[in-house]
């Protein structure tokens, strides 16, 4: 492990003009330097380098970040083979640490955050290309007079109103196993006064742990069954080998009894009017109506009395 004071070193030391301009011929521009992309092609430079940030920003393709992350992602290196290149080419002495296992696990801790923010920056994004998001999200931007520029600048998205797009994309691109909540869902039989008081309480929690968290710990193949909401009964056991990957889809998945088995936690918060306007156009007024009247009012039961966000490791703004 490099030591932090080395690190803190290497990143004041290293001049962004200077480590892009090994790699890419830049031209002056006033305070800082353009050039053509290196990661795109292109005919009309769109690659700004400004040496009083410390940053690069590709206005075409959306690349941006500091010497390290160009470095990182020129060069395809990890974090530490980044900084040892930059420490080599500053001149900068490097004594390496061997990581204690606390180390490690905050290490990877802090690399899966940001792989988490950053796959979900590029997700939104690509969203505002095609479908809902080019239609609806797109021209909402442009109603409000904000050009593409200002949308690649800031990163701007769209969030679709699929309940499960977000966990179906991870799943394509990873090749990982998704469980979601909603299968997990009390039986009618399971509904009594007392079982819905509970906040979360609609849930079958205790199934969901035994069939799906539990077994997890093991790794052997799983047996579950999903809750079918139109039957209102349980489907034949479904058995799967879990892979390397597991991602549970839900709020309920944060009650306070199951929290403490997951390696990473995200949460996704949207304002109640988008949540409404959402419902409505998956479920139609009809089917909306239950929601709103019935399993709405207990989620936010749920949230007000145990508080999910504040256990998860990142939260997502999903904005009007």
């Amino acid at each position: 492990m490099i030591p932090k004071e080395t690190v803190d070193l290497i990143l004041d030391t290293a001049r962004v003009e200077e480590v892009i301009g090994d790699f890419v011929t830049l031209k002056r521009r006033g305070s800082s330097y353009v050039a053509c992309c290196p990661f795109h092609n292109e005919k009309t430079p769109s690659f700004h380098v400004t040496p009083a940030k410390g940053i690069y920003k590709c206005f075409g393709c959306g690349k941006a970040g500091s010497a390290v992350g160009f470095v990182m992602e020129y060069e395809h290196m990890t974090y530490p083979e980044a900084l040892r290149y930059l420490a080599k080419k500053y001149n900068i002495e490097v004594q390496e640490e061997e990581e204690t296992a606390e180390q490690i696990a905050a290490r990877q801790r802090s690399e899966s955050l940001l792989a988490v923010s950053e796959f979900a920056r590029k997700f939104f994004c690509d969203q505002l290309k095609d479908g809902e998001g080019r239609a609806v999200g797109y021209q909402y931007y442009r109603k409000r007079n904000i050009l593409d520029t200002t949308i690649e600048k800031w990163s701007l998205g769209w969030a679709p109103s699929g309940k499960t797009t977000l966990a179906a994309q991870l799943s394509r691109i990873y090749d990982c196993t998704v469980f979601h909540m909603d299968d997990f869902f009390l039986r009618p039989q399971q509904r009594t006064p007392q079982r819905l008081a509970e906040p979360g309480g609609n849930v079958d929690r205790e199934r969901f742990y035994e069939e799906v968290l539990r077994p997890l710990t093991r790794r052997p193949p799983l047996q579950y069954q999903r809750y079918d909401c139109h039957s209102q009964t349980l489907e034949p056991p479904v058995e799967l080998i879990p892979k390397p990957l597991t991602i549970v889809e839900g709020a309920y998945s944060l009650h306070p009894a199951l929290a403490d088995c997951y390696d990473l936690s995200v949460f996704l918060r949207i304002t109640p009017e988008l949540q409404r306007q959402r419902i409505l156009k998956r479920n139609g007024p009809e089917g909306a109506e239950q929601f709103f009247s019935r399993w709405v009012p207990l989620e936010e039961a749920y949230f007000k009395a145990t508080d999910p966000a504040s256990r998860c490791d990142l939260i997502l703004e999903v904005l009007p």
